[in-house]
């Protein structure tokens, strides 16, 4: 399963952001627990590396993470403001 499709089945919706006639609808929100639990479901790399590639998902995908642009979690953790378990 790709993560595209796990974001989906976690946010329980069929499609992420869209985009028609040049305007993009968002894709929804997820909670951060949930990236970590599909990140931990990924294998390779750290937990860091792998947390981060999810997050990367989920900007393409127009996805915010507690309400957060995913680029502002990548740089919390990347400054170790963000623990992850």
């Amino acid at each position: 399963m790709t993560i595209g499709e796990e974001l989906k089945k976690k946010m329980k919706v069929k499609l992420l952001a869209t985009a028609k006639d040049g305007i993009k609808s968002p894709g929804g929100n997820i909670a951060f627990k949930d990236v970590v639990d599909i990140a931990k479901s990924r294998e390779g790399g750290t937990l860091k590396a792998r947390v981060k590639m999810v997050l990367g998902t989920c900007l393409s995908g127009g996805v915010t993470v507690d309400e957060k642009d995913p680029r502002q979690l990548q740089k919390e953790i990347d400054e170790g403001r963000v623990e992850l378990k």
